[in-house]
């Protein structure tokens, strides 16, 4: 019974923990760092600050119901990305930036996720995991290109605002 509530009241974070649970799954981590990098999303997620995350998740569902033909761009996009060979994780990260980009959405997520990840990467080259260093070391630049993309698309679109 308190499961279901717990579940009820968090939703979306629970949607987006299952997001993450399904990219641990893509990247093959082992059991044990799965688990860490599990653990380290609930802390943030619900450690932090639990209401700006969840409408963070509802203003964007929001956003794609009001404008689904970017959704559809964007899962066109997937299947074409998936067609052409690209990796699960180069096109998860391709799509992500196709989504922030449609959406105008704050890009400041990737430069904390660009954070993390370098952060995450010292942890685990203090543990002396360097294999799994070096694709959350990927990972981080991946975000690290999208903030400053998306950066200099919020400045195409905000120009008198910058001047």
């Amino acid at each position: 019974m308190r499961v279901l509530s717990f579940l009820r009241e968090y939703r979306l974070e629970s949607a987006l923990f299952v997001v993450l649970v399904a990219f641990c799954a893509i990247w093959d981590f082992q059991l044990i760092y799965s688990t860490i990098a599990v653990t380290l999303f609930l802390i943030v997620v619900f450690g932090i600050n639990d209401t700006l995350i969840s409408r963070g998740i509802g203003s964007g569902i929001v956003d794609i119901r009001s404008r689904p033909l970017f959704l559809v761009f964007t899962l066109v996009m997937l299947v074409f990305f998936l067609i052409l060979g690209i990796t699960y994780e180069t096109a998860a990260f391709l799509v992500a930036f196709l989504v922030f980009a449609l959406y105008a959405w704050d890009y400041r997520i990737f430069a904390v996720c660009t954070v993390l990840a370098l952060t995450g990467c010292i942890v685990l080259l203090i543990l002396d995991i360097q294999s799994v260093a070096e694709q959350m070391a990927i990972c981080a630049y991946y975000f690290l290109v999208m903030t400053i993309m998306l950066q200099f698309i919020e400045y195409g679109r905000n120009r008198i605002e910058y001047a």
